[in-house]
C-alpha cells in the first residue's frame, strides 16, 4: 500500500498543484466516508499513521490539493485519536498495565512524545506552507518509502 503511495507522490504531475483552492474537490459524504473507511482501514492492518493514507487519499480521492489535504487529514487524525484514546482507556480498566497507565494509555509516555511534537509542529506547518508543493510531494514520499521499508523489515526480521 506504502508502495502505491510513494509511486503515485512521485510521478504525480505538476500544475496548479501548488493551490490551496478546492473549489473541484469532491463534498459528497458517500466519498468523504468511503475514503476515510478504506484509509483508516489500511492505515490501522498496516500498522501506520492514519496520515500517512489519509494524505494521499484525500488528494487522490478527494480532489483536496496537497497542503489543504495536510490540514484536513490532521483535523481528522484529532478526532479519531481522541475517540480512540479514550476506547483504549476503557478497554484496557483492570488490566495488568505499567505504572502511569490508565487501561492501555501510557500517557506520560504519550506525554513525552506529545509536547515536543506540539511544540514543533507549528514550524512545519509553516515550512510546508512557504515551500513548492513538489518539495512538500517529495518529502511525504520520502516518508512513506522509509516506513514501507521499515515495516518490510521488522516483517521479514
Amino acid at each position: 500500500v506504502l508502495s502505491v503511495v510513494v509511486v503515485r507522490m512521485l510521478t504525480k504531475r505538476a500544475g496548479g498543484d501548488n493551490s490551496l483552492v478546492t473549489a473541484a474537490a469532491e463534498r459528497g459524504w458517500g466519498r468523504l466516508a468511503g475514503t476515510g473507511l478504506a484509509a483508516g482501514s489500511l492505515a490501522s492492518l498496516a500498522g501506520v499513521g492514519g496520515g500517512v493514507v489519509l494524505v494521499p487519499a484525500f488528494n487522490a480521492f478527494v480532489k483536496l490539493p496537497l497542503k489543504v489535504a495536510a490540514g484536513t487529514s490532521t483535523a481528522a487524525i484529532v478526532l479519531i485519536t481522541g475517540s480512540l484514546t479514550v476506547a483504549y482507556a476503557i478497554l484496557g480498566l483492570g488490566a495488568d498495565v505499567p505504572s502511569g497507565a490508565i487501561g492501555y494509555v501510557g500517557w506520560l509516555k504519550a506525554l513525552a512524545l506529545a509536547i515536543p511534537a506540539i511544540l514543533t509542529a507549528r514550524l512545519g506547518v509553516s515550512a510546508a506552507h512557504r515551500l513548492d508543493v513538489r518539495v512538500v510531494r517529495y518529502a511525504f514520499a520520502t516518508l512513506a518509502a522509509f516506513v514501507a521499508v521499515r515495516l518490510l523489515w521488522n516483517a521479514l526480521g
